[in-house]
């Protein structure tokens, strides 16, 4: 059986390992303009992959700026390559490559109201 804290430390471990397989594209797509950027398939699978285990992770961690970078990155990757999610999933993820950076922002103001924001 699972505690809360091992099951914790294996989320990390999941992200970390996912996060390292798709590192690369993600500096990749970082240096280019996101109009001459492609992917293929099993490229956008992995960044799907990172991003199902970065969406599950509490606001705490998520905002690490490691965590948002690779978030940062990979959603325009996902926007583009839509047809690997359902049609709702499809226009959560739209909304949310928009509305990212912004709730970021409100995120660490609630998180922390007094203390220094941190970003990427």
């Amino acid at each position: 059986m699972y505690t809360l804290s091992s099951t914790c430390h294996q989320d990390h471990a999941i992200v970390d390992s996912t996060r390292m397989e798709v590192q690369p594209l993600l500096e990749s797509a970082s240096t280019r303009p996101f109009n001459s950027f492609s992917c293929n398939e099993n490229t956008a699978k992995n960044t799907k992959l990172l991003f199902n285990n970065l969406i599950v992770l509490t606001l705490e961690d998520l905002i690490e700026p490691e965590n948002e970078t690779s978030m940062t990155k990979a959603l325009p990757i996902l926007a583009d390559n839509l047809s690997l999610f359902s049609e709702e999933q499809a226009e959560q993820i739209l909304e949310l490559s928009v509305d990212f950076q912004a709730l970021v922002h409100s995120w660490r103001r609630i998180l922390n109201p007094k203390g220094a924001v941190k970003s990427p």
